[in-house]
This record gives C-alpha cells, sequence and structure tokens, in this order.
C-alpha cells in the first residue's frame, strides 16, 4: 500500500522510478534532465537565429538569365556515316619488264586502262647508253669478221700454192 509520503510530488511509489533509479536519487536526476533540456533548448534556439540572419544578410535571388530561341518547321537532312570497307571486283598486278627512273606517270589514278597501254614513260637515257655500246660491238664485230674473211683468204690463197 501506498503512504502519503509515497505519493507525494517527486515519489514514484515503491522505492524505485520506472526507469529503475532509486526513489532517493530522484531528485538529482530530475536536475540533470531539466538541466539537459535547457541545453538543448538553447542549441536550437542559436541554430534557428543563425538560418535566419543568413538568409536576411543575403539578397534576394534573382531568376537565372537563359536565352531564347524560337523554333520553326523546316526540313532536316538526314545522313547517317558509316565506317566500311569496299573491295575492287577485278584487280590486276602491274609489273615491270625494265627497271629505270620513272620520269611521267601517263595514267590518272583510279581510271580504266586498256590492255597494252603505256603507263609510265621511263629515263631512256640509259637504253639509249646500251643501245650505243651494242651498235659499237656490232661494228666491231663486223670488222672482226671482214678481217678475218681476208685473212682466211689470204691463207687459203698461201696453201693452195704450197700444195701445188
Amino acid at each position: 500500500m501506498q503512504t502519503a509520503s509515497d505519493t507525494g510530488p517527486g515519489s514514484y511509489g515503491g522505492g524505485r522510478a520506472p526507469h529503475g533509479i532509486p526513489a532517493t536519487a530522484q531528485p538529482e536526476h530530475d536536475k540533470i534532465r531539466r538541466a539537459v533540456m535547457r541545453v538543448c533548448l538553447g542549441l536550437l534556439t542559436i541554430s534557428a537565429t543563425a538560418c535566419e540572419r543568413e538568409s536576411a544578410g543575403q539578397p534576394a535571388k534573382q531568376p537565372p538569365q537563359v536565352g531564347v530561341i524560337t523554333v520553326y518547321p523546316q526540313p532536316v537532312a538526314r545522313t547517317t556515316v558509316l565506317p566500311g570497307r569496299t573491295a575492287a571486283v577485278m584487280t590486276s598486278e602491274v609489273r615491270p619488264q625494265v627497271t629505270g627512273i620513272i620520269l611521267k606517270r601517263l595514267f590518272t589514278e583510279g581510271s580504266e586502262v586498256q590492255e597494252g597501254q603505256s603507263l609510265y614513260e621511263i629515263d631512256p637515257r640509259p637504253f639509249e647508253a646500251q643501245l650505243a655500246q651494242a651498235e659499237a660491238d656490232k661494228a666491231k664485230n663486223e670488222a672482226s669478221l671482214a678481217n678475218a674473211k681476208l685473212n682466211f683468204a689470204g691463207i687459203r690463197c698461201c696453201c693452195l700454192v704450197s700444195w701445188r
């Protein structure tokens, strides 16, 4: 049973508070709880006034500047760029028959060419020098042949005379 002393202000009855603190320590606990509440309320008030000061110190924000364009309907060309590879239908391998320095290209790259058509002009000087050398060798050999025929005719005459 509870007595008047157990049910007075600050008393929780049964000797214990609902949260397990002895009734004798309860008044001291209430003081601490009230002090913590005062500190929390003070901090809350300070933070609220600080927020008001920040918003009051700054001028009102202006709306951002934006550009405006007017859109008109118009036709648009649609193009698509795709990577690809092509292969020729017919290819030919071009090999030179002679060596030399190319002076001029006689065709346009990518154009069609006919069989037997000249494709390049090659420096003729080395070939002209070879031709002159061959003609000189021919003349020399013809002279040697003529000299050999004379010698042969002379030897033949001598041999015929000495055999008689």
